[in-house]
C-alpha cells in the first residue's frame, strides 16, 4: 500500500506537469500558425488553448508549491530527529 500512496505522490505531479507542456506547446504553435497563416485556426479554438493553457498554468502553480511544502516539511522533520 505504502508503494502507491509513494508512486502516485510521484505519478500526479508529472501527470500535471507534461499536460502543462502539452498545453503550452498546443497555445504558442497555434499562435505561430495564425501568425503566418492568418485565419488557419478559429478563434474559438484559440479561445479554448488559451482557457487551458491559464487552467494548467494554476494547476501547476498549485501542485508546485504542494509539492514543495511536503518536501520543505520532510527536510524539516529529517533536520530535527
Amino acid at each position: 500500500m505504502g508503494y502507491v500512496v509513494g508512486l502516485m505522490f510521484f505519478a500526479v505531479p508529472i501527470m500535471v506537469f507534461i499536460t502543462f507542456i502539452v498545453s503550452l506547446v498546443l497555445f504558442f504553435h497555434g499562435k505561430h500558425i495564425n501568425k503566418r497563416m492568418p485565419g488557419s485556426i478559429s478563434a474559438e479554438v484559440m479561445k479554448g488553448r488559451k482557457i487551458f493553457f491559464i487552467v494548467m498554468s494554476s494547476v501547476t502553480g498549485a501542485m508546485a508549491v504542494f509539492v514543495g511544502g511536503i518536501v520543505l516539511l520532510l527536510y524539516s522533520a529529517v533536520v530535527y530527529m
